[in-house]
Order: structure tokens, then sequence, then C-alpha cells
């Protein structure tokens, strides 16, 4: 039970980080294309 749990929280944490990169490089490109 306890490593679902690990694993449910890893990919909550990757998500997260994942989206954060994607704001940084959705505005890197837009001031690219500014």
């Amino acid at each position: 039970m306890k490593k679902r749990v690990d694993v449910f929280n890893l990919s909550i944490y990757e998500l997260v980080i994942f989206s954060k990169v994607l704001r940084h490089v959705d505005g890197a490109v837009s001031d690219l294309f500014d």
C-alpha cells in the first residue's frame, strides 16, 4: 500500500514540475515572438 502512495505522490510531483516548466517555456516563446 505504501508503495502505491509513493508512486501517486511522485506522479503529482512530476505533474507540478511539468506544468511549471511548460509555463516557463511558454513565456520564453512568447517573448521570442513578441
